[in-house]
Order: structure tokens, then sequence, then C-alpha cells
């Protein structure tokens, strides 16, 4: 059998307004996770009970960092929670760090996601560039790293830092997340 892990946050998505209509929302939610032992999945993350749709895991070793998304979420407060399967043993140490964030104004029809790129390594100054996005593209990510090691962030031109938590003494995890708007460009380089 498997052992799971659940934790929970609580997030709001705001009622409708003239300037804000309802649809065309966007929930994203980030994680960032350490382990000790072999590596564990993220089994699943709900927004008020309805599942969001996983995008790939970046994994490193035992780290694991993967973003999920809900086009038009319920416009409430609720949890966001989280589910780690453990694998087969329930006395791994997993220490775990997550946000959300809701865009409006997003085309949800369709897939309102686009390319995803990611990258692995081992510095203190992470950073990606992204080509191939559109003029009026957000640039969605999510960092995480050892929370021994002293990790930089980089904040370019616009870019905003959305969030930043560390946690866990036996399997330390650092994450942050970061929202990049574009207006003309095709490339973008994050970190």
């Amino acid at each position: 059998g498997s052992s799971t892990t659940t934790f929970n946050f609580s997030h709001a998505v705001a009622a409708a307004t003239a300037q804000t209509p309802a649809g065309n929302r966007l929930l994203v939610v980030a994680v960032s996770l350490a382990a000790t032992g072999a590596t564990v999945t993220i089994s699943g993350v709900t927004f008020d009970g309805v599942a969001l749709t996983p995008l790939s895991p970046v994994v490193n070793g035992n780290h694991r960092a993967q973003l999920f998304y809900l086009a038009d979420p319920p416009a409430t407060t609720a949890n966001v929670v989280v589910t780690i399967n453990n694998g087969a043993t329930a006395s791994r140490t997993v220490s775990a760090v997550a946000a959300a964030r809701t865009f409006e104004g997003v085309v949800t029809s369709g897939t309102p996601v686009g390319t995803q790129a990611a990258a692995t390594g081992s510095t203190t100054t992470p950073s990606l560039t992204v080509s191939g996005v559109l003029a009026g593209q957000w640039v969605v990510g999510a960092v995480m790293g050892a929370a021994s090691s002293y990790l930089t962030r980089q904040i370019e031109d616009g870019q905003l830092i959305e969030w930043h938590a560390a946690t866990g003494s036996t399997s330390p995890v650092l994450g942050w997340g970061f929202v990049r708007p574009t207006v003309t460009e095709t490339s973008v380089t994050v970190g």
C-alpha cells in the first residue's frame, strides 16, 4: 500500500464585478517539496473540492516543484488541499510549501496554459529563459531548493515575487514563486 499526507491553506477567489466578470479566471497553485529517502509524488491538489489539472513536475533527486491550475474556479473562500504520496513508507519526512494565485482576464477556453519550460541544477542563482511567449501572456513559475542553502531570488524587470517560504528541518525546503507579465517580448528570463 501507499501512505499519503495532506496539508491545506485558505485561498479566496473574489466575486465577479463589472471589471472582473465571472469566467476568464485561472487559479494557479505552486508546490515545492523535499523528502528523505525515495522521491515522493504530489497525488493531487483541490480547491473547494474540485481537482486542479497538474502540469509536469520538475524533479531533481528528492526535490520537486510542480504547478497545478483550475480554469474558472468558483468565487468563494475555500481550502486548497495538497495531497502527497509518500510511497509505501509512512515514516518518510516530507517538507512542502505551496501558494496560490488567481489570474483574471485569462482566456480559459481550450488549454489556458502555454508551453512548459523547466530546468534543474545546483546553483544559488537559478534562472530560466522561456521562449515562444506571446504578448499579453503571464509567465508563472516556482523554484525550490534546500532551505539550508542560500538561494538568491533574481528579480528581472517587471517580475513579481508572489511567495517565499521555508519549512522543515530533517528534509528542508525553500520555495518561492513568481509571475511576470509580458508586453511585447517573445523570450523572457525568469529566476
